[in-house]
């Protein structure tokens, strides 16, 4: 049996955490890759633009579950309003996003400039997405360690 080829533009799947979809995303849109102009390249970065809006939708509904504030202990207190205002950046983000989703599914027909802003601000929502998560991270794990006294 013969093995399919691969086709080097096509979206990745089997990594729909938001940073394996960010990844997807990054190297789709990397200057010198494989970049394209037309309108099959661009429907392509708007299905994994969507897939990675899903899954911060999925993803933020599982914190909210998990929230301290509905009932979870997993945070300690003095962590909470850096949690809160982690949170409140879910709706700007995902309000990039969307932006983002619908100029991809007209931007084969906009001018050069156009699609070099389009791509700009795939990048920064890229930039500002890898922040956000480090910073999740980063109050997790400050919270767990100051939990089994790393810090008295």
């Amino acid at each position: 049996m013969a093995v399919t080829p691969v086709d080097p533009q096509a979206p990745k799947f089997g990594n729909d955490t938001v940073l394996g979809l960010v990844r997807q995303v990054d190297e789709f849109v990397a200057p010198g890759g494989q970049r394209g102009a037309d309108a099959e390249y661009y429907g392509r970065l708007g299905e994994l633009l969507r897939r990675l809006h899903a899954s911060m939708r999925a993803e933020n509904a599982a914190k909210a579950i998990n929230h301290p504030s509905a009932g979870s202990e997993a945070i300690r207190p003095e962590f909470a309003a850096d949690l809160a205002r982690l949170g409140n950046e879910h709706v700007s983000m995902l309000g990039m996003l969307d932006r983002l989703i619908r100029a991809s599914e007209t931007m084969a027909d906009r001018s050069l400039e156009d699609r070099e802003v389009f791509f700009l601000r795939v990048r920064e929502l890229l930039a500002i997405l890898r922040r956000h998560e480090a910073e999740e991270e980063r109050v997790m794990f400050l919270s767990m360690w100051a939990d089994t006294g790393g810090e008295s």
